[in-house]
């Protein structure tokens, strides 16, 4: 199952992309926005994990954008903690919120019950 991740810090998305990975899942990967909403254009993700803080483009924006289009479930995985961050992550069209940092347990358990019955 392709997921796309789109996450600046190269480290993290390393690190992300492991997990996943060793979870079978196939990962498309993205330091930028304008990047990340390329390969979601092109490969059509399963899910879409990202940043909010993207070099680029706010997360929020490429949020809306890639709702504009399609209904994938799109996880939030951000430094970003303050309730209102949150709560505008979830109003912008993402389906969860994840802040960091996190375990890489809770991260698989959100990004398969985000695929749940899809």
């Amino acid at each position: 199952m392709k997921i796309l991740l789109i996450e600046d810090d190269k480290g993290l998305r390393t690190g992300i992309s492991f997990v996943l990975s060793q979870e079978g899942y196939e990962v498309w990967e993205a330091g930028t926005a304008r990047e990340g909403y390329a390969l979601f254009k092109r490969e059509q993700p399963k899910a879409v994990l990202m940043d909010l803080n993207l070099p680029d483009m706010d997360g929020i924006l490429l949020c809306r954008k890639i709702r504009e289009n399609s209904r994938v479930p799109v996880l939030m995985v951000t430094a970003r903690d303050m309730e209102t961050d949150e709560l505008l992550g979830l109003e912008s069209g993402a389906d969860d919120y994840i802040t960091k940092p996190f375990g890489t347990g809770e991260l698989l358990a959100r990004v398969r019950a985000a695929l749940r019955d899809r």
